[in-house]
């Protein structure tokens, strides 16, 4: 059996414009403190990786994406992307990318791009 860590993985895309030098917010690596009000403790949220603001779109799918292009491709094995955040939190950019640049393609345009580059590298069966 296959632990969950290994299964699910979870990663936080920092918006460009976080406000990351606030005392209130802190991040490293992998992990997320914030302090909401005055009466809270700060709470931590853990994940896999933690990218920093203005992390280029190809380091994000290089961590991301291509294990789980691999994985579909020789394992046949599944992947569900979930982007959740505010309104203007920078998912859609995440996910899809910006409409400007081509360095700006998101995780579902570069993973089209690698599912097809896999393939046609990818030695026929015999049936």
């Amino acid at each position: 059996m296959t632990s969950p860590s290994s299964v699910f993985q979870s990663y936080c895309i920092l918006h460009p414009e976080s406000a990351v030098s606030d005392e209130n917010f802190a991040y490293d690596d992998t992990s997320l403190a914030f302090k909401a009000t005055e009466e809270h403790a700060h709470d931590t949220a853990l994940f896999n990786k933690v990218f920093a603001p203005r992390t280029d779109q190809a380091i994000v799918y290089q961590d991301v994406g291509d294990a789980a292009v691999a994985e579909a491709i020789d394992q046949w094995r599944s992947t569900l992307v979930l982007a959740f955040g505010s309104s203007g939190s920078g998912k859609t950019f995440a996910v899809t990318g910006g409409a400007k640049r081509f360095s700006d393609r998101g995780l579902i345009p570069r993973s089209l791009s690698g599912i097809f580059e896999a393939l046609a590298v990818k030695p026929d069966k015999e049936e």
